[in-house]
């Protein structure tokens, strides 16, 4: 039997076929919150990983800094005095001691030795001598000393941060499954250190009908923090993974990932970081063709 089909009958088809793929346009106070959140990731790139000088690993001992090619850290600026301070390192303690009374304004006259903290404590000293800073880090147990260039860049250096266009598909609910307390997993750097790092748990969410799970780390009071790949990196995004926040589930354990908000790492900026990398149970076989992109000709290094 041949079937005919009504013109009406067939508009309908049509209509349907298209409202099924129209992609949900994203409100004006969500493009708003956006664009807020592109400022506020290129100010910190400015701010804080651009005008890197240096990182310097400490050995056990003195560790002098100085413009003089005989200190263990060579200052980038050859006005500096030949030798600055010396960083003694005993365990986990550093001790700075001043060798140049330049070193310290006239608030801090008379100083000559601060026992230092680390990145790892909830407070630390950062040093300011003229337009440099620096402070200390610690990571797998090694300490290092991290170099930074306060004077403002000049706004023609001023980056501009490549992203895909906005795509509310991936603004996606998923559901948060605890782990056991105190759970770990290993986390893997640039550097190649391999740090056990505490995973409260994982987010289970599905892209095209499909199931994927990421281990989520401790991030901020109210989030999480997310280290992953997806099919795209090392061709639009960045080889080294892309870092996101979630916030934590509600009640019934539904959280929230938008991938619009992920972001580069600082390694994408500077040699002079010390990223940490997706877990294998991160890498994705799926594109997530959303969030922040990379040009490897702007910012590689």
């Amino acid at each position: 039997m041949k079937l005919k089909f009504k013109p009406y009958s067939l508009l309908v088809t049509i209509s349907l076929m298209m409202c099924s793929d129209k992609k949900e346009v994203p409100s004006e106070e969500y493009l708003a919150d956006i664009e807020r959140w592109k400022e506020e990731r290129l100010e910190e790139v400015m701010e804080e990983w651009v005008p890197l000088e240096g990182l310097f690993w400490l050995k056990e001992g003195d560790n002098t800094m100085g413009s003089d090619s005989s200190n263990a850290i060579v200052f980038p600026d050859i006005s500096a005095p030949e030798k600055m301070v010396n960083f003694f390192l005993q365990g986990e303690r550093v001790r700075m001691r001043v060798i140049s009374s330049e070193i310290f304004s006239e608030e801090k006259e008379g100083v000559t030795e601060l026992t230092l903290s680390t990145d790892t404590a909830k407070t630390y000293q950062k040093i300011q001598w003229k337009n440099f800073e620096w402070n200390l880090i610690t990571r797998d147990y090694k300490t290092a000393l991290r170099l930074k260039r306060t004077t403002e860049l000049a706004d023609s250096f001023k980056l501009k941060l490549p992203y895909y266009p906005i795509d509310m598909s991936f603004h996606l609910e998923g559901e948060f499954i605890p782990y056991e307390k105190d759970k770990t997993i290993p986390i893997g750097n640039v550097l190649g250190m391999l740090i056990e790092t505490k995973c409260p748990g994982k987010v289970v969410f599905e892209i095209d009908n499909k199931s994927f799970s990421l281990d989520v780390l401790e991030g901020k009071e109210d989030s999480y923090f997310l280290i992953f790949a997806d099919a795209t990196r090392g061709k639009e995004t960045y080889g080294g993974g892309r870092y996101m926040y979630i916030p934590k589930e509600d009640n019934e354990g539904k959280i929230i990932l938008d991938f619009n908000k992920a972001y580069n790492p600082p390694c994408a900026f500077t040699s002079f970081a010390t990223c940490p990398l997706p877990p294998i149970q991160n890498i994705l076989d799926v594109e997530i063709p959303v969030g922040e992109k990379y040009d490897e000709d702007n910012f590689g290094h």
